[in-house]
């Protein structure tokens, strides 16, 4: 199982099925997570970037987002992290 994200990181947008105003790409930072459903699974809670400093934060599933690994000093992209 991998290791998901924690408060304070990056991370990428992977589907838009239950928030349609945020597309695959969009990138934020996660604010607190994770959440355990009761169904099963986990939530996050998100700044998108997007939003500016109006965002107040949007729940995503674990599903719905990944480790943004991009490499900022280098401005190249390495592999993707999903979360389990």
């Amino acid at each position: 199982m991998s290791q998901g994200p924690k408060t304070g990181d990056r991370v990428l947008v992977t589907t838009g099925d239950f928030e349609p105003e945020y597309q695959p790409g969009d990138k934020g930072t996660v604010l607190s997570g994770p959440h355990p459903v009761p169904s099963g699974g986990f939530f996050y809670v998100v700044a998108v970037d997007k939003d500016g400093s109006t965002g107040t934060g949007i729940v995503f599933h674990a599903g719905e987002i990944e480790l943004d690994t991009t490499d900022h000093a280098q401005g190249s992209p390495a592999e993707p992290h999903p979360i389990a």
